[in-house]
């Protein structure tokens, strides 16, 4: 099986459906908005689709060692070069699961990088205060919120530049219909 893109899943699809347990979060908010550009898409070993990768490896139940994920992502990054952006440190387990795991759920690289190494970009754990520890950060996900709500409610934390890719194709969309433009730099309630 090839690349699957954005045009393979719809509203009705499975991957599209928040509650489902292959709910990949960033395809959906592509399909159900009309935004590209958005989500990641893979080639999978052994001619898998994304969904039947994330119950493979979620079903293998590797023990967790590195080692065993770091395989994986070798044999992602050797179909799909765009995920060797990705950066994390090999020997530790969690790290490499979620990369391999964010890929599996279709996020883009630099969302997958932003997330396994959030530490790094922000010197604190990831938690749900955490991400709103930046204003300007913060600004644009609430503006995006307020026309996307949707974005709120899935489990996915996009880096800035996936906002600042959202922001633009929502202005394109705003500017359609003569509203406002953002300003990140500008205090917003």
């Amino acid at each position: 099986m090839g690349k699957l893109t954005k045009d393979f899943y719809n509203a009705a699809s499975p991957e599209c459906d928040p509650f489902h347990r292959n709910s990949k979060p960033a395809v959906r908010f592509e399909v159900v908005n009309g935004f590209e550009n958005i989500a990641g898409y893979y080639l999978f070993p052994d001619g898998m689709n994304a969904s039947e990768y994330e119950d493979y490896i979620n079903t293998k139940r590797y023990p967790e060692s590195a080692d065993t994920m770091l395989a994986e992502w070798g044999r992602l990054v050797a179909l799909n070069p765009e995920l060797s952006v990705v950066k994390f440190d090999a020997s530790e387990y969690r790290q490499v699961y979620y990369a391999v795991m964010g890929a599996a759920c279709l996020f883009n690289p630099i969302d997958i990088d932003f997330f396994v190494n959030f530490k790094s970009f922000t010197n604190q754990e990831f938690t749900a205060e955490a991400t709103r520890s930046d204003p300007r950060h913060m600004a644009l996900l609430s503006f995006v919120n307020a026309h996307y709500p949707d974005l709120r409610s899935i489990c996915w934390v996009p880096a800035p530049s996936t906002l600042l890719e959202i922001k633009r194709q929502l202005d394109r969309k705003i500017d359609q219909s003569a509203g406002a433009r953002f300003n990140p730099d500008a205090h917003h309630p």
